[in-house]
Protein backbone atom coordinates (compact mmCIF):
# COMPACT_ATOMS: atom_id res chain seq x y z
CA UNK A 1 0.00 0.00 0.00
CA UNK A 2 1.34 3.80 -0.81
CA UNK A 3 1.44 6.45 1.49
CA UNK A 4 -2.07 7.64 0.32
CA UNK A 5 -3.62 4.30 0.91
CA UNK A 6 -2.42 3.86 4.08
CA UNK A 7 -4.01 7.49 4.86
CA UNK A 8 -7.25 6.64 3.77
CA UNK A 9 -7.06 3.81 5.71
CA UNK A 10 -6.39 5.71 9.31
CA UNK A 11 -9.17 8.11 8.48
CA UNK A 12 -11.68 5.37 7.18
CA UNK A 13 -11.25 2.91 10.34
CA UNK A 14 -11.36 5.74 12.91
CA UNK A 15 -14.76 6.76 11.80
CA UNK A 16 -15.99 3.61 11.53
CA UNK A 17 -15.43 3.06 15.12
CA UNK A 18 -17.22 6.69 16.28
CA UNK A 19 -20.31 5.71 14.08
CA UNK A 20 -20.46 2.06 16.24
CA UNK A 21 -19.74 3.66 19.12
CA UNK A 22 -22.80 6.07 18.80
CA UNK A 23 -25.35 3.78 17.61
CA UNK A 24 -25.13 1.27 20.48
CA UNK A 25 -28.47 0.59 22.18
CA UNK A 26 -29.13 2.49 25.33
CA UNK A 27 -29.78 0.21 28.17
CA UNK A 28 -33.07 0.66 30.80
CA UNK A 29 -30.63 1.29 33.04
CA UNK A 30 -29.68 4.37 31.69
CA UNK A 31 -33.59 5.64 32.17
CA UNK A 32 -34.52 5.56 36.41
CA UNK A 33 -38.09 5.28 36.91
CA UNK A 34 -40.77 7.34 38.69
CA UNK A 35 -41.53 5.14 41.88
CA UNK A 36 -44.03 6.11 44.66
CA UNK A 37 -41.85 7.46 47.69
CA UNK A 38 -44.19 7.12 50.04
CA UNK A 39 -47.78 6.42 51.28
CA UNK A 40 -50.40 7.55 54.47
CA UNK A 41 -53.57 8.20 55.25
CA UNK A 42 -56.15 10.81 55.48
CA UNK A 43 -58.74 9.84 57.96
CA UNK A 44 -62.45 10.01 58.48
CA UNK A 45 -62.42 12.84 61.33
CA UNK A 46 -59.84 14.84 60.03
CA UNK A 47 -60.66 18.72 61.25
CA UNK A 48 -59.73 21.35 58.76
CA UNK A 49 -59.68 24.63 58.89
CA UNK A 50 -61.70 26.90 56.69
CA UNK A 51 -61.86 30.60 56.04
CA UNK A 52 -65.41 32.18 54.41
CA UNK A 53 -64.62 33.88 51.15
CA UNK A 54 -67.69 35.82 50.89
CA UNK A 55 -70.13 37.14 52.94
CA UNK A 56 -74.00 35.02 53.08
CA UNK A 57 -76.58 36.97 54.95
CA UNK A 58 -80.11 35.67 55.57
CA UNK A 59 -81.27 38.71 54.31
CA UNK A 60 -80.39 37.67 50.72
CA UNK A 61 -79.61 33.77 50.50
CA UNK A 62 -81.46 31.16 49.19
CA UNK A 63 -81.59 27.21 50.04
CA UNK A 64 -79.17 25.71 47.56
CA UNK A 65 -77.33 28.64 46.92
CA UNK A 66 -73.17 27.77 46.89
CA UNK A 67 -70.86 29.13 49.22
CA UNK A 68 -67.20 29.27 49.20
CA UNK A 69 -64.68 28.64 51.38
CA UNK A 70 -60.98 27.60 51.64
CA UNK A 71 -58.45 26.47 53.34
CA UNK A 72 -56.92 28.38 55.73
CA UNK A 73 -53.71 25.99 56.60
CA UNK A 74 -52.16 23.50 54.49
CA UNK A 75 -53.27 20.01 55.22
CA UNK A 76 -49.90 17.61 56.05
CA UNK A 77 -49.09 14.17 57.09
CA UNK A 78 -45.47 13.33 58.31
CA UNK A 79 -44.65 16.84 57.48
CA UNK A 80 -45.88 16.10 53.95
CA UNK A 81 -48.46 18.08 52.02
CA UNK A 82 -51.71 16.40 51.23
CA UNK A 83 -53.90 19.86 50.29
CA UNK A 84 -52.59 23.46 50.01
CA UNK A 85 -53.42 26.19 52.13
CA UNK A 86 -56.26 28.09 49.44
CA UNK A 87 -57.45 24.84 48.25
CA UNK A 88 -61.63 25.53 47.32
CA UNK A 89 -63.88 24.44 49.40
CA UNK A 90 -67.08 24.71 49.33
CA UNK A 91 -70.77 23.83 50.99
CA UNK A 92 -74.10 25.18 50.29
CA UNK A 93 -76.75 27.12 52.49
CA UNK A 94 -79.47 24.53 53.71
CA UNK A 95 -81.95 27.23 55.03
CA UNK A 96 -82.52 30.69 56.07
CA UNK A 97 -85.19 33.23 57.76
CA UNK A 98 -84.75 36.81 57.70
CA UNK A 99 -84.96 39.06 60.84
CA UNK A 100 -88.45 40.62 61.28
CA UNK A 101 -90.35 43.27 63.16
CA UNK A 102 -90.05 43.31 67.05
CA UNK A 103 -86.30 42.53 67.19
CA UNK A 104 -87.25 39.01 65.14
CA UNK A 105 -83.20 37.75 64.43
CA UNK A 106 -82.58 36.12 60.97
CA UNK A 107 -81.29 32.80 61.10
CA UNK A 108 -78.85 30.91 58.55
CA UNK A 109 -77.80 27.10 58.62
CA UNK A 110 -75.50 25.66 56.09
CA UNK A 111 -73.18 22.80 55.51
CA UNK A 112 -69.77 21.93 53.61
CA UNK A 113 -70.10 19.53 51.24
CA UNK A 114 -66.24 19.02 49.80
CA UNK A 115 -63.05 19.78 49.10
CA UNK A 116 -62.28 20.56 45.13
CA UNK A 117 -58.97 19.08 44.81
CA UNK A 118 -58.33 19.84 40.62
CA UNK A 119 -61.51 17.33 39.01
CA UNK A 120 -61.98 15.28 42.52
CA UNK A 121 -64.38 16.12 45.32
CA UNK A 122 -63.14 14.76 48.78
CA UNK A 123 -66.34 14.98 50.69
CA UNK A 124 -66.26 17.39 53.66
CA UNK A 125 -69.04 17.68 56.44
CA UNK A 126 -69.30 20.61 58.98
CA UNK A 127 -72.76 23.09 59.69
CA UNK A 128 -72.88 26.17 59.99
CA UNK A 129 -75.23 28.35 61.36
CA UNK A 130 -75.85 31.94 62.55
CA UNK A 131 -77.93 34.15 64.25
CA UNK A 132 -78.31 37.35 63.80
CA UNK A 133 -76.76 39.84 67.00
CA UNK A 134 -78.51 40.53 69.62
CA UNK A 135 -79.87 38.78 72.70
CA UNK A 136 -82.20 38.72 75.51
CA UNK A 137 -81.28 41.54 77.18
CA UNK A 138 -80.90 43.53 74.13
CA UNK A 139 -83.91 43.04 73.71
CA UNK A 140 -85.21 43.85 77.20
CA UNK A 141 -83.21 47.04 76.98
CA UNK A 142 -85.11 47.74 73.52
CA UNK A 143 -88.37 47.54 74.95
CA UNK A 144 -87.47 49.70 78.05
CA UNK A 145 -85.31 52.47 75.89
CA UNK A 146 -88.20 52.94 73.02
CA UNK A 147 -91.42 51.18 73.95
CA UNK A 148 -93.17 52.54 71.10
CA UNK A 149 -90.24 52.04 68.83
CA UNK A 150 -89.29 48.66 69.88
CA UNK A 151 -92.17 46.55 68.52
CA UNK A 152 -91.74 47.82 64.72
CA UNK A 153 -87.88 47.80 64.94
CA UNK A 154 -85.78 45.21 62.80
CA UNK A 155 -83.74 42.39 64.32
CA UNK A 156 -80.53 41.72 62.48
CA UNK A 157 -79.79 39.62 60.02
CA UNK A 158 -77.65 36.50 60.48
CA UNK A 159 -74.53 36.38 58.65
CA UNK A 160 -70.81 33.77 57.64
CA UNK A 161 -68.61 36.75 57.42
CA UNK A 162 -66.27 37.21 54.81
CA UNK A 163 -63.20 35.71 56.52
CA UNK A 164 -64.64 34.45 59.55
CA UNK A 165 -63.24 31.17 60.36
CA UNK A 166 -64.71 27.41 60.91
CA UNK A 167 -64.16 23.86 61.00
CA UNK A 168 -64.51 21.26 58.58
CA UNK A 169 -64.08 17.39 58.97
CA UNK A 170 -63.11 14.62 56.26
CA UNK A 171 -66.03 12.13 55.40
CA UNK A 172 -64.26 8.91 55.08
CA UNK A 173 -60.85 7.35 55.05
CA UNK A 174 -58.47 8.68 51.83
CA UNK A 175 -55.19 6.75 50.59
CA UNK A 176 -52.78 8.90 50.26
CA UNK A 177 -49.48 8.56 48.09
CA UNK A 178 -46.53 11.08 46.88
CA UNK A 179 -44.70 10.60 43.61
CA UNK A 180 -40.84 11.32 43.66
CA UNK A 181 -41.54 15.07 42.94
CA UNK A 182 -43.37 15.25 46.61
CA UNK A 183 -46.77 15.80 44.49
CA UNK A 184 -49.81 14.04 46.93
CA UNK A 185 -52.70 11.67 44.79
CA UNK A 186 -55.56 10.92 46.88
CA UNK A 187 -57.70 8.42 46.55
CA UNK A 188 -60.74 6.70 48.34
CA UNK A 189 -59.77 3.81 50.48
CA UNK A 190 -61.03 0.90 49.56
CA UNK A 191 -61.02 -2.68 52.13
CA UNK A 192 -58.19 -3.89 50.50
CA UNK A 193 -56.35 -0.33 49.92
CA UNK A 194 -52.80 0.15 51.73
CA UNK A 195 -52.94 0.73 55.61
CA UNK A 196 -50.40 3.04 57.56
Amino acid sequence: MNGWGLMAAALVLPSAAIAQEQTSPVTAEAVPAVTTMSAGRLTKGTVLELMVLNEVSSRTAQPGMRIVLRLNKPLLIDGKLVLAEGTPVFGEVLDTKMSGSAGSRGQLSARLTHIQNGTQRIPVTGDMSALGKGGKSDDALKWVLAPIYAPFAPGNNAKLKAGQIVNGVIEADHDVTWDAGGKAQITPTTASGPVS
